[in-house]
């Protein structure tokens, strides 16, 4: 399984070279404007955009044909394709507190932020996932583009909440957010494995 990740990511090292750069932009927009909303949509958009990338490259290739005829189990399939999401979503939502703390910005209304991002981001990776299993990558792009709306406007409600109510009560919710995501991630993990299961390659 840990030889399928390394796989994914060597077949998307071209395209990881230019997510990085678009990364370091956000980034430095965030700083300079004091806002983390920026590199925050970022990460709900690369945790995905990455395993979807590396999924296209297999699809291509049958690759998922050819490691179960050499042995990697259905579950195994699944289970990478998550793993290689929380490779690309924690290093980045790490670097997300750091630019907070870096950068002066950290208060509860940021922590606020960094935490709910952090469930949208995985709920995001939920519900986008299963679907590509079951109809392949060329036609979930359109369910991914749809979710990255829903995503968008989930922000500017957040943003909303968070300049108006402000304090606790954002944190809290904030809180169940990322618990949220969380508990989706298993759920999504088993649908996904059920999926994989009935799936013909």
């Amino acid at each position: 399984m840990l030889g399928t990740i390394i796989k994914d990511l060597k077949n998307i090292f071209g395209q990881f070279i230019y997510y990085f750069v678009l990364m370091v932009v956000f980034m430095a927009v965030s700083v300079i404007t004091e806002n983390i909303y920026y590199y925050m949509g970022a990460i709900v958009f690369f945790c995905v955009a990455v395993p979807l990338s590396a999924l296209a490259y297999d699809e291509k290739d049958n690759w998922d044909k050819f490691a179960l005829a050499s042995g990697v189990t259905r579950n195994q399939l699944a289970v990478s394709r998550y793993l290689l999401g929380l490779v690309i979503f924690l290093p980045m939502w790490a670097i997300s507190f750091i630019l907070v703390l870096a950068g002066g910005m950290w208060d509860i209304e940021n922590l606020s932020v960094l935490l709910s991002y952090g469930g949208i981001a995985l709920l995001t990776l939920d519900a986008v996932l299963p679907v590509i299993f079951k109809i392949g990558v060329e036609k979930g792009r359109i369910i991914y583009i749809f979710t990255i709306l829903i995503v968008i406007a989930l922000g500017a409600l957040l943003g909303f909440l968070v300049e108006t109510i402000g304090g606790a009560s954002v944190l809290y919710s904030s809180v169940a957010v990322l618990a949220l995501g969380v508990v989706g991630f298993f759920l999504s993990l088993k649908i996904a494995c059920n999926i994989y299961k009935k799936k013909d390659f």
